[in-house]
């Protein structure tokens, strides 16, 4: 992710949810307003979480990123900061 905000200039990510893993990235997307775009049921189904209740989604809210909720052909912003 630090790729595409540095060399690219990224405002928007998809797959951001494991970006949790790293305090200060998440910082700097919730500072930098830059939006990641998730689907927490393709994330559980693809076992990028092991369940939808350890989804990492409440932490990131948390913290105060931005995040695009995706289900199906569907989305909806969470926080836009």
């Amino acid at each position: 992710m630090r790729g595409a905000l540095d060399t690219l200039g990224a405002r928007r990510l998809a797959h951001g949810v494991r970006a949790i893993e790293d305090g200060a990235l998440v910082a700097r997307l919730a500072a930098e307003r830059v939006c990641c775009d998730t689907c927490p049921t393709s994330n559980v189904m693809l076992r990028v979480v092991p369940s939808m209740a350890s989804h990492p989604l409440p932490s990131l809210v948390a913290a105060g990123a931005c995040l695009r909720l995706w289900h199906g052909k569907h989305s909806r912003v969470v926080r836009s900061g």
